[in-house]
């Protein structure tokens, strides 16, 4: 679980977003903060924006969708796919 592959950083942070739910009271954008703060403080995930991640982390739990932790608008400094539909 502790390691830095995708699986375990992606049950990582559903974890993490499941805590944050669970402190904020349910609170979405409380949560949403609490686990970009979070984000920030693990170490295994320095290379990505904490911001952009903690809301792509609750997008994907919100609408079942597969997490991505390769997306290059993720990192730090990273831009959009050139032909992602998000742009359309």
């Amino acid at each position: 679980m502790f390691d830095r592959n995708p699986r375990d950083l992606c049950n990582t942070l559903s974890q993490m977003h499941r805590q944050a739910r669970t402190v904020s009271n349910f609170d979405s954008v409380e949560a949403e903060r609490k686990l970009a703060e979070w984000i920030q403080q693990d170490r295994r995930l320095d290379n990505y924006d904490a911001a952009r991640l903690a809301q792509r982390v609750n997008t994907c739990l919100q609408s079942g969708a597969v997490l991505e932790l390769d997306a290059p608008e993720l990192l730090k400094g990273g831009e959009r796919r050139p032909l992602d539909r998000s742009n359309w």
